[in-house]
């Protein structure tokens, strides 16, 4: 998280990439910058063919062949919209955005004190009339 973080500090946008059970240790992540930071997200998914080949020990055995496939997802997180294709089907908006919306959007907090996990500032909602 903190060499993502700081790849971020220097750069426009980080990608994560992950097969099999590591799958959900990136999703973790990604989510967990997210929250650190407002990001723009693109997750495309995919499956890789992987081939093992064993090789006898002994002479006169055959060459043991296996293939599978891996699925694998490739998330791209960005601090801006350069760059961003926001009509892909995996885009998310940044949670900054969607945070505020819907806070606007419940009718009961309408006067009641948020904290923005994105800029640690107060809000106070007002009844829009």
């Amino acid at each position: 998280i903190t060499n993502a973080m700081n790849i971020l500090n220097g750069n426009n946008h980080v990608e994560l990439k992950a097969m099999g059970k590591a799958i959900n240790k990136a999703v973790t992540i990604a989510e967990i910058l997210k929250r650190k930071m407002p990001l723009h997200q693109v997750t495309s998914l995919s499956s890789c063919e992987i081939v093992n080949v064993f090789e006898p020990l002994e002479e006169g055995l055959d060459t043991v062949v296996n293939q599978h496939y891996v699925s694998c997802v490739t998330i791209t997180l960005s601090r801006n919209l350069v760059g961003v294709d926001v009509d892909d089907i995996g885009y998310q908006v940044s949670l900054s955005i969607t945070f505020c919306l819907r806070i606007l959007l419940v009718p009961g907090w309408i006067g009641q004190r948020f904290r923005c996990h994105f800029a640690f500032q107060h809000i106070i909602l007002c009844a829009l009339n």
